[in-house]
C-alpha cells in the first residue's frame, strides 16, 4: 500500500524485482487516481407501516478504494436539510428507515463511503408510511349451487387487503331481504368458496361476505339476489315423435328454472280421459348427468284405438315441479300381421339346404317373433311345413330332405296377430348326397390354404381295423385329408356342427395302419361340444382327419381348416450391446443375443477386433476373450451371429478399450536368492541340472524390488 498520496492527483505506479544478481526492468505502468466514491443509483423506496424500505445500486466508481458504508438521510422538507439514519456500518444495498409518521410525505437520499470519505449523494426518492386497516369489500358473491337445505356461494378477494394479508371470511345470510344477518359459522379459511347449510328449503335468503385481517373486519359485499332450495319449474312443450302399436314417443323441453338442484329425474303422466284422471308411467324417465334441451321417451304399453294425452312434471333433490301443459292427444293403433319377407334364396349343400332372407318392410305393428318355412317337391301343387320350432332369425339350416330331389321354399312371417302374407318362392335346388368319404379311401381333398366343408355322419358307418378316435370305438366317421406342399401348421376344427364330435389326425397308408397325431374330444375354453386339434405338417406328408361322434352321436357337420405356412429362415439380426473388459494383451468381449435369431438357432457368435481384426468364437455363450492384442493400443469390437443360413451384420462397435499390464503397488524387497541358475533361456522346462564344478553356469540374480506373487513368476520367485 502506497500511502501519502494527494486525492485527486492522478498516480502512475510500476513495480521492479530486486535479487543478490540484480534489479529486473520494471513493470508495466498502471494509472489511478485516489478519491471518494461516486453517487449510489437505481434509489427504490417502498413504503410500509411506519417505515420504508429501501434499495439502491452500489456507484459505478468506487474512488480506488473498497465501499466500507453507506449513510443513509431523510427528510420531510428538502430545504430544510437532511438527517441521517443510524442503521450502523453496513455495505449491504438496502436498509429499512424506522420509526416513521404514517402518512407524512419522506424523502430519501444514499452517499456511499470509502477510506478516502464521503461520496455525492444519489438522487432522491419519495415515500409516505402509512397504517394497516380492514380489507375492502370482497367482490362478486354468487351463488353456484342449491341444494335440499344448503346453497354453495363463490366470491373473488377485495380489492385491498389494508395493508395485512386477508386471515378469514366472515359470511351471512338473511331470510328478511336484510333487516336482519345471521353468520354461518364455518371454520378459518381463506378459501374464497363455501356452502351454507342448515337453511330451510322453499325459503328465499341472500348472504354477503366481509373479509378479515389483522385489523378487523371490513365492509360487507354487495348481497346476492334472493334465492331459495326449491322445486323445478314445470317443463314445456310435450309433442310427439311417432305414434305405433300401444305406444306413443313424445319429447319435451327442459324447465327454465331447475330450483337450484340438479334434475334428477321427469316424471310422465298420460290420460285416457281428457284430464279427468291421471296415470304415471313407471318406465324410465331418468336423466342423470344429460344436460340435454330436449328429452325423449317411449311411452308403452298404452290401449291401441285409445287417444292418450301426455304431461311431464321434473324432479330435483328437494322434490317434484308442477306438471307441463298437457298435450295433444295421440291415438296408438292396432297392429296388423306382418308383410312378407324379401329375397329368398336356397343353397344346396351336402345333406342339407341353407335358407336365407330378409325380413318384411313392415313387421305390421308389433314384433315379429317367428318364422314358417314350407316347402314343396312338386313345383308348388302341396306344401310342407318345416317343424323348425321357434326362432326370429332370418337363416335356417333344413335337413332331413330327399337326396336327389329339386325343393322350392316359402317363407312367412309371424307376430301377434298372426302369420303375414307369404314370400316369393325360391329358386329350385336339390340337396346333395353325402357320404361319399364315409370310407377312408373316400377321404375328401382340401384345398386353399383355409376353408370349411358340411356334411353329415347319419348315414355313415365304421370301418373294420379303423382305430379308436381319443379312446373312444369308432362308430360313423367320414375322412378328410391334406397333402402338405409346404411345411407349416394346420389348424382343424368342427365349430359349426350340431353334435357332440370327436376329431383325430393320422398319417399313414391305410385305415388299419395309421399313426395317431392328435386326437379332440371337446375344445379347451371353448363353449358347445366342438372339437379342434392344431398339427405341425411337413412338405411332401399326407395328413388324414376323421370326423366321429362321441358315444356314438351323429348328425351334421362343419370341418373347417386353415393352413399356415412356417416362416421362412433368414439370417438373424445383429447381437446387442456390446461390452469390453481389457487386461494384459487381451480382452473379454460380452453381449446379448439378437431380436431375432431369423427362425433358425444361432450356432455361432464372433467377435472381431479393430485394427488387427483378432478374433474368438463361442457356440451359444454370449462372452469370449480375444488374445493376442497389443498393450497400448485402443481397440474396438463388433460381433456377428450365424444360423444354418448365415451370419448377421456386425453389431454395433463397442466402446473403445486399451490393453494394459496392471500396475502392481510396491512392494518390500526379497531377500538375496537364486532361481534357475542353469538355463540361459525362456521358457523354463521345470528341470533343475546340478553342475557341481561350476564350469559354463549362468547365475541369474533376482533383486529387490520385486513382486513375488506376480502371476507372470508363476510362483518361481521366493525368499533366497
Amino acid at each position: 500500500t502506497v500511502t501519502g498520496l494527494t486525492n485527486a492527483t492522478t498516480y502512475s505506479f510500476r513495480v521492479k524485482a530486486v535479487s543478490s544478481a540484480g534489479t529486473s526492468d520494471a513493470s508495466n505502468v498502471v494509472t489511478t487516481t485516489p478519491g471518494i466514491p461516486g453517487e449510489p443509483t437505481s434509489l427504490r423506496p417502498t413504503a410500509l407501516n411506519q417505515s420504508v424500505r429501501l434499495n439502491w445500486t452500489a456507484p459505478t466508481l468506487n474512488g480506488g478504494s473498497a465501499i466500507t458504508d453507506y449513510v443513509v438521510e431523510y427528510t420531510t422538507d428538502v430545504s430544510a436539510g437532511y438527517s441521517v439514519f443510524d442503521d450502523g456500518i453496513s455495505t449491504s444495498t438496502t436498509s429499512s428507515v424506522t420509526g416513521l409518521t404514517n402518512g407524512t410525505s419522506y424523502f430519501f437520499r444514499i452517499k456511499a463511503v470509502n477510506n478516502i470519505g464521503t461520496g455525492q449523494p444519489s438522487g432522491v426518492a419519495s415515500a409516505a408510511p402509512w397504517a394497516i386497516v380492514e380489507p375492502s369489500a370482497p367482490l362478486d358473491v354468487r351463488v353456484t349451487n342449491i341444494e335440499l337445505n344448503k346453497i354453495s356461494l363463490s366470491w373473488t378477494a377485495p380489492v385491498s387487503d389494508g395493508g395485512s394479508s386477508v386471515s378469514d371470511y366472515l359470511i351471512e345470510y338473511s331470510s328478511n331481504a336484510g333487516v336482519a344477518w345471521s353468520i354461518f359459522a364455518d371454520p378459518t379459511s381463506t378459501i374464497r368458496s363455501t356452502t351454507v347449510t342448515g337453511l330451510i328449503n322453499a325459503t328465499s335468503y341472500i348472504f354477503r361476505v366481509s373479509a378479515i385481517n389483522i385489523s378487523g373486519t371490513g365492509a360487507a359485499s354487495i348481497a346476492t339476489t334472493a334465492v331459495s332450495p326449491g322445486i323445478p319449474s314445470a317443463p314445456c312443450c310435450v309433442n310427439d315423435i311417432s305414434v305405433g302399436p300401444r305406444r306413443v314417443a313424445i319429447q319435451w323441453g327442459a324447465p327454465t328454472f331447475n330450483g337450484g338442484s340438479e334434475l334428477t329425474n321427469y316424471i310422465i303422466e298420460y290420460s285416457t280421459n281428457n284430464g279427468s284422471t291421471w296415470t304415471t308411467w313407471d318406465g324410465n324417465t331418468g336423466v342423470v348427468g344429460c344436460v340435454c334441451a330436449n328429452v325423449a321417451r317411449t311411452v308403452s304399453p298404452l290401449e291401441d284405438g285409445v287417444p292418450h294425452i301426455f304431461r311431464v312434471r321434473a324432479k330435483n333433490a328437494i322434490g317434484t315441479g308442477e306438471p307441463s301443459e298437457p298435450s295433444e292427444a295421440y291415438t296408438p293403433w292396432t297392429p296388423v300381421a306382418p308383410g312378407a319377407p324379401r329375397l329368398v334364396v336356397a343353397t344346396a349343400r351336402t345333406g342339407q339346404v341353407d335358407l336365407d332372407w330378409e325380413e318384411p318392410t313392415t313387421d305390421g305393428g308389433a314384433p315379429i317373433t317367428d318364422y314358417m318355412i314350407q316347402y314343396s317337391v312338386n313345383s308348388g301343387a302341396a306344401w310342407t311345413t318345416l317343424a323348425d320350432g321357434v326362432s326370429s332369425s332370418t337363416f335356417s339350416i333344413i335337413r332331413s330332405l330327399t337326396t336327389g330331389v329339386s325343393h322350392i321354399f316359402r317363407v312367412a312371417a309371424i307376430n301377434e296377430v298372426g302369420t303375414g302374407v307369404w314370400s316369393t318362392q325360391s329358386s329350385p335346388v336339390t340337396t346333395i348326397s353325402a357320404m361319399v368319404n364315409d370310407p377312408f379311401s373316400g377321404a375328401i381333398a382340401l384345398t386353399n390354404s383355409t376353408g370349411y366343408l358340411t356334411s353329415s355322419t347319419l348315414t355313415a358307418s365304421r370301418e373294420a381295423g379303423e382305430p379308436n378316435h381319443g379312446g373312444y370305438a369308432p362308430s360313423a366317421s367320414i375322412w378328410y385329408k391334406w397333402v402338405a406342399t409346404e411345411t407349416g401348421t394346420l389348424v382343424l376344427t368342427t365349430s359349426g356342427s350340431d353334435f357332440d364330435t370327436i376329431l383325430g389326425a393320422y398319417t399313414g397308408a391305410s385305415v388299419n395302419a395309421l399313426t395317431t397325431i392328435a386326437v379332440n374330444d371337446d375344445a379347451t375354453g371353448e363353449t358347445g361340444l366342438w372339437s379342434r386339434v392344431s398339427i405341425a405338417v411337413n412338405a411332401g406328408t399326407t395328413y388324414f382327419a376323421a370326423v366321429d361322434g362321441y358315444s356314438g352321436k351323429k348328425g351334421a357337420t362343419r370341418f373347417n381348416w386353415t393352413f399356415t405356412p412356417a416362416p421362412t429362415p433368414q439370417v438373424p439380426d445383429a447381437p446387442r450391446s456390446v461390452r469390453v473388459g481389457a487386461g494384459n494383451a487381451i480382452v473379454t468381449v460380452n453381449w446379448l443375443p439378437p431380436l431375432s435369431d431369423g427362425n433358425s438357432a444361432i450356432t455361432a457368435y464372433t467377435a472381431t477386433s479393430t485394427p488387427g481384426s483378432k478374433s474368438c468364437s463361442t457356440t451359444g455363450a454370449l462372452s469370449c476373450i480375444v488374445r493376442g492384442l497389443t498393450n497400448g493400443v485402443s481397440y474396438t469390437f463388433i460381433v456377428t451371429a450365424t444360423n444354418a443360413i448365415g451370419t448377421s451384420l456386425g453389431s454395433s462397435a463397442s466402446d473403445a478399450v486399451v490393453p494394459s499390464v496392471d500396475s502392481d503397488a510396491g512392494v518390500a524387497a526379497l531377500s538375496w536368492g537364486l532361481d534357475r541358475i542353469d538355463q540361459r533361456n525362456l521358457p523354463l522346462n521345470s528341470r533343475y541340472i546340478s553342475n557341481f564344478s561350476g564350469a559354463g553356469v549362468n547365475a541369474y540374480i533376482i533383486d529387490t524390488g520385486v513382486l513375488s506373487t506376480h502371476s507372470e513368476f508363476g510362483s518361481r520367485v521366493t525368499s533366497g
